[in-house]
């Protein structure tokens, strides 16, 4: 519980101040004409952000899907749920274009990250599924991020 509870707080509380740091920085060094609560918007409202904010909310509520919808769900995360849902954020809410568009998508599509399995074998969980999902993550994502970089890629 200790490590969610440093990761929440790093996502929910420490990120959105160093982001609003950051842009206060940039929009000082670019002598921006735009208003002040678009810089701290832009500095919070990222996918980042916005995706720890709605899973906090979600675990405070307990609510679980159903098994039948949950399983299908969980393996299309793994490949093509998170680079879709960053391309539609990334594109139509944020704006992004280009490289920009092209590194959110492609972050999106890495493999599960090995921290899970850091993780487990540090309060010696099992770890078999784990390893075993980071293997199949990282041998399924890579058709997943050539076809990322063949839409997306600038020339």
């Amino acid at each position: 519980m200790p490590a969610v509870s440093v990761l929440m707080a790093q996502l929910l509380v420490i990120a959105p101040i160093y982001l609003t740091v950051f842009s206060f920085l940039s929009r000082h060094r670019a002598e921006t004409k735009e208003p002040l609560w678009t810089t701290v918007l832009k500095a919070v409202a990222n996918p980042v952000s916005i995706a720890a904010v709605v899973g906090a909310a979600v675990s405070l509520t307990s609510w679980t899907p159903p098994e039948v919808i949950w399983q299908p769900l969980d393996m299309l995360t793994k490949l093509a749920l998170m680079p879709t849902a960053a391309w539609l954020l990334g594109h139509f809410v944020f704006g992004l274009s280009g490289l920009e568009l092209f590194g959110v998508v492609a972050m999106a599509a890495l493999p599960t990250a090995q921290n899970v399995f850091l993780f487990a074998s540090q309060f010696r969980l099992p770890t078999l599924l784990v390893r075993d999902t980071i293997f199949a993550s990282s041998f399924l994502s890579r058709p997943v991020i050539l076809l990322i970089t063949l839409l997306l890629a600038p020339a």
